[in-house]
């Protein structure tokens, strides 16, 4: 179900038997696909995420888009996304991944160009069975933008990385996170930052509330 408030919005699905689109294209935004490629390693959860996506989905951008950009991952599906916004564009994606059971994974691979800036808007939920796992790798370049906000509710194991490269002046990272847990959830954030260049900025606050034997974890 899409909220009322996305009605009209691009939407691509990432379903256990297939990649679908809906809804209206934007001017200044080209969706293809390709077989998927090795990674370099930058860990396991990429490496599973990888191993399991034939496909990879690439999202170019070189006009900022109005509307955002609906992801719904379904249960038990692989996704697989590229990212390429161009200079000065500004896109805001909305992700979901709502698994009742089951393995669920995400790759994402993030390029942002000088004055871009890409506005990432995550839910998660899984059920007592449910394993997740999602990868973000973002390349942000001078005066590039990347904020991203979550919302986890966990699973049997959850799991959300998001790995930043900042390239120099006046780019920013802002990375903001929050889990609710109960049961026996688990739900797991992991960050890690890299400044390659001087006069980046980087912002992060994570917050969380548990009961039960439910367990949150953040590292970063």
């Amino acid at each position: 179900m899409i909220p009322d408030a996305l009605q009209g919005a691009l939407v691509i699905d990432f379903a256990p038997d297939g990649i679908g689109i809906e809804g209206d294209k934007g001017s200044g935004l080209t969706i293809e696909t390709e077989d998927s490629q090795p990674i370099n390693a930058v860990g396991i959860i990429a490496a599973i995420a990888a191993a399991l996506a034939p496909k990879t989905v690439v999202l170019t951008i070189s006009e900022s888009q109005a509307a955002p950009i609906f992801l719904r991952r379904h249960p038990g599906s692989p996704m697989r996304l590229r990212i390429v916004a161009g200079e000065g564009v500004s896109v805001t994606l909305i992700d979901t991944a709502l698994a009742s059971s089951g393995l669920s994974t995400a790759l994402l691979a993030i390029d942002i160009a000088t004055g871009a800036k890409v506005t990432r808007i995550s839910l998660q939920e899984g059920g007592s069975s449910a394993i997740d796992l999602a990868h973000a790798s973002v390349e942000i370049a001078e005066g590039g933008r990347f904020e991203a906000t979550a919302l986890s509710f966990g699973g049997r194991f959850a799991r959300a990385e998001t790995f930043a490269t900042l390239r120099g002046q006046g780019s920013l990272c802002r990375i903001d996170g929050a889990y609710l847990l109960a049961g026996n959830a688990h739900a797991d954030a992991t960050t890690r930052i890299i400044h390659a260049g001087p006069g980046g900025i980087t912002r992060e606050l994570f917050k969380g509330a548990v009961k039960d034997k439910s367990r949150g974890v953040f590292q970063g």
